[in-house]
């Protein structure tokens, strides 16, 4: 009975601090553009525009992310694998397309 009763109290704080934080800092957005509203603290272009293929990236991986949390646990093996690998492939061929001929070589 103490072991049941320290689970649900667990979870209930673990509930209540995900609520909160989430009320606090706000809920992650599936399609939220991370580059729409960039606050760069650069000076000059090349850094504003690293920033930008950064936040890029980090949206591209946000969406992945997304995408394979919405797997169906209740599949095969072999189909969440291949859902996942679909999920991976989309990723990395939206990050190789990213446009970084504006930066400098050495960070190419």
């Amino acid at each position: 009975m103490k072991s049941l009763l320290s689970i649900v109290a667990s979870t209930v704080t673990f509930g209540f601090s995900v609520v909160l934080v989430g009320l606090l800092f706000g809920f992650p957005q599936s399609n939220y553009d991370y580059t729409e509203n960039l606050q760069t603290t650069c000076s000059d272009q090349t850094c504003y525009n690293i920033e930008r293929l950064i936040y890029q990236d980090i949206s591209n991986g946000r969406v992945r992310d997304l995408d394979t949390l919405s797997l169906n646990s209740t599949n095969t093996d072999s189909l969440l694998f291949t859902q996942y690998t679909e999920f991976v492939n989309e990723y990395v061929d939206k990050s190789q397309s990213m446009d970084y001929s504006d930066l400098p070589s050495d960070f190419q």
